[in-house]
This record gives C-alpha cells, sequence and structure tokens, in this order.
C-alpha cells in the first residue's frame, strides 16, 4: 500500500511538472507572438527628396537624410534585418531612394537568396502605378516575410519601399503597414539650389557596437547605428554601402566586379588603381586573402582607404571613408570592420 502510495505521489509531482512546462511554453509561444502595435502615429517628411510616411512613434526610427528613412519595432529587429539568425520578433519598414541611372531593381536591392522573391506583379502606390515583389523564407522561429514596392514619380529617382516581418508575424502587422503604404509619397529629384549640410551635429558618430551583415560572397561588422543600401556602382555586378545618419561621407562601400577569365590579383589591381585622390600602393590581407590598398584623399576634408582583393571569380573593392575633421570617432571602428571582413 505504501508503495503504490509513493508511485501516486510522484505521478501527480510529475504531471504538475509537465502542466507547468505546457502552460510555459503555450505563454512564451503567445510572449513572442504578440505584437507591437502603433500607439500613435506621426509624419516623416525627407527634407531633399521629400518623400513622407506615416509611422508609429513608439517604434525605432532611423533617417539618412536624402537617402532612406527606417522604422522597426525595436533596435534589436533593426539589427536581425542585418542578420536574419538572430532570434529577435518584430517587424518594420523603410524608404530607400535611388537615382534611376544607378540600375536599381530587384537584382540589386535584395539581400536573401533569388528563389525566395516572388515577382514582379502590378501594384499601385502613391497613385502611381509600381511592380510589387514578395519573399518567404523559413527561419528557426518562423517564417521571415516580406514585400517591396518600386516607384517612381519623376523618372528620375526610384523610391523602394520595404516591408518585412520575423517570426511569422507579417499577416499580423498587416493593419500596420497599410496604414503606412497608404500614406507615402513619393521622392522626386531635389531642385539643383537646394544645399544640403553634409554634417548633422546633432546625431551620434559611428556606434563602437559592431553587428554582423554581408552580401554575395562576403560578410563584415558594422555599426549598429548605421544604414545600409544596395547598388550598382559603375560596372559592379553589386554595390553595398554602410553609411550613418551623421555624415555622408563616412561610409563603408563594398563593390562587387565579375573577374575575367584567368586574371591575377595584380593585374586587375594596375587596371583600377588610377582612382582620382588614390595613392600610395602597398600590399595587404583582406579577409584572410592577399590584398592590396591604397590611401584614398576623394576631397580636401575626407581621408580613407580603398582596399583591392581576388576570390574565386569576383574581384571586390573596398572602400572606406571618414570626415578628417571626426577622424577619431571613425577612423578605429572602420578598421575594426576591415578586420572583420570575411569572404564567404
Amino acid at each position: 500500500m505504501k508503495k503504490n502510495y509513493f508511485i501516486a505521489f510522484f505521478l501527480i509531482i510529475f504531471l504538475s511538472f509537465l502542466f507547468i512546462n505546457c502552460n510555459g511554453s503555450k505563454e512564451q509561444k503567445d510572449q513572442t507572438k504578440s505584437i507591437i502595435e502603433a500607439s500613435a502615429w506621426d509624419t516623416y517628411t525627407d527634407p531633399v527628396m521629400r518623400f513622407s510616411v506615416k509611422y508609429p512613434t513608439n517604434w525605432n526610427s532611423a533617417k539618412a537624410v536624402g537617402l532612406s528613412y527606417s522604422v522597426y519595432t525595436s533596435s534589436d529587429t533593426r539589427q536581425r534585418t542585418r542578420n536574419p539568425n538572430l532570434l529577435v520578433p518584430g517587424a518594420g519598414f523603410k524608404i530607400q531612394t535611388y537615382k534611376i541611372d544607378d540600375s536599381v531593381g530587384i537584382h540589386s536591392t535584395r539581400y536573401l537568396t533569388p528563389s525566395v522573391y516572388s515577382g514582379p506583379s502590378s501594384d499601385m502606390i502613391a497613385g502611381v502605378n509600381c511592380q510589387k515583389y514578395t519573399f518567404s523564407a523559413e527561419l528557426s522561429d518562423g517564417a521571415y516575410k516580406g514585400e517591396l514596392y518600386y516607384a517612381t514619380k519623376d523618372n528620375k529617382i526610384m523610391t523602394v519601399v520595404t516591408f518585412e516581418a520575423f517570426g511569422g508575424m507579417f499577416d499580423e502587422y498587416k493593419k500596420i503597414f497599410d496604414e503606412a503604404k497608404n500614406s507615402i509619397v513619393l521622392a522626386i529629384k531635389p531642385d539643383d539650389k537646394v544645399k544640403v549640410d553634409t554634417v548633422i551635429q546633432e546625431l551620434p558618430p559611428a556606434s563602437q557596437n559592431l553587428v554582423n551583415t554581408g552580401g554575395d560572397g562576403f560578410s563584415l561588422k558594422i555599426p549598429d547605428n548605421f544604414n545600409s543600401r544596395v547598388t550598382k556602382e559603375g560596372k559592379a555586378l553589386k554595390s553595398y554601402i554602410y553609411y550613418g545618419e551623421r555624415r555622408k561621407d563616412c561610409i563603408i562601400r563594398v563593390d562587387i566586379f565579375q573577374a575575367p577569365a584567368k586574371a591575377t590579383l595584380e593585374k586587375l589591381v594596375e587596371q583600377n588603381k588610377n582612382i582620382p585622390g588614390a595613392s600610395g600602393l602597398n600590399q595587404s590581407t583582406l579577409g584572410n586573402e592577399k590584398a592590396f590598398v591604397l590611401n584614398y584623399n576623394p576631397s580636401k576634408q575626407v581621408v580613407g582607404k580603398i582596399y583591392f582583393a581576388l576570390k574565386n571569380d569576383r574581384f571586390f573593392r573596398v572602400i572606406v571613408t571618414w570626415f578628417s575633421g571626426e577622424e577619431n570617432d571613425y577612423k578605429p571602428v572602420f578598421e575594426k570592420s576591415i578586420a572583420s571582413f570575411n569572404f564567404q
């Protein structure tokens, strides 16, 4: 009888433990799936490109005047757009502007592998016909889904709008996305008389905290308060530009070119080293590969470095520049970014 008593006792304890864990898992799941509603709305208008959009005031926002504006449920979610494997729930949207002659399109602005994208289909945004693409990628905590819109109002500036959500939560955030989408005013080419000060004194310099990002065939770490955009510079297959809010002349740029068959690094560098403001070619390393580096002085108050490297059939040109008057704020951080560069 006593034996049966102990069996029953331990069975009750086990079932209680199981019940607690089941409820805890459900509670944790529900917490993960809860969305961050918009507590209030405001409107951001870019003073240069004149695009505008409504945004939730309780979300985390960032701007680069004349280039982009983005809003995410948290700064952690913003970081996850650079590194999708971070298990952080949330959502957000961003508006980016490009010159039409940048050959901007889905081929140049996508970050994920081509197979996850669908489209284009026809849609409307700000009363203008546009192209719409969708994407979906299964991650460990659910689907990473999004929509991209490509629209132009003046046939000079392309406005690219991205809505995205992690953890299978895109549909839950759709109402907020639609509210923002319906408010959008597209970018237009600024008047040539408009002069923009590249220094925004009240905004912070490059953060000392670096986060992972990357693109086709490479990865690196960038300041966590930097934005990113993908475009094409010259004959590059793709160009990745990383920049902060404070200055437009403090950037990290990765240009990727198709290397000719049997081309050597030395030959490619010889053909590409004659860049205005560049001098002092020296051998170096980039991502544990042989590289060459130039000193770079594109203007009176801007300095930097240009790195060249060859990996498989891709020729990489990595450019870092900073304002000489704030070198102590940017140079050490950019040096860490270059040191973190890896080929994939």
